[in-house]
């Protein structure tokens, strides 16, 4: 009986195994871009940038303690961004476009 709910459950695991792979790719991306960008609630403080970029090195690598010290650093920068709220009704800048100036009067 124990043999049979082991086999179940590595069978479980080697299922969940292609989705977690995706799911993982998918956030290293975001992360990525966020890292290099700079942007992620709100523009980033150069540390911040460091550990994304960190973060989704970490993340391409496979193994479960490369995944979970990515996802920490993800933790810790998505808390100190969350922690800093945004200033309402300021957007992030668009890349190559100008803000309208106001006419003249």
């Amino acid at each position: 009986m124990r043999r049979l709910a082991l086999a179940a459950a590595l069978f479980a695991l080697a299922a969940a195994g292609p989705a977690f792979a995706a799911g993982k790719s998918k956030v290293r991306k975001v992360v990525e871009a966020a890292g290099l960008m700079g942007w992620l609630r709100r523009e980033c403080a150069w540390w911040e940038r460091a550990l994304l970029i960190a973060a989704a090195l970490l993340l391409i690598k496979p193994g479960y303690i490369t995944d979970a010290i990515g996802l920490v650093l993800l933790g810790i920068v998505v808390a100190g961004q969350w922690r800093a709220r945004p200033v309402p009704g300021v957007a992030p800048p668009t890349p190559g476009v100008t803000p309208p100036t106001p006419p003249r009067r």
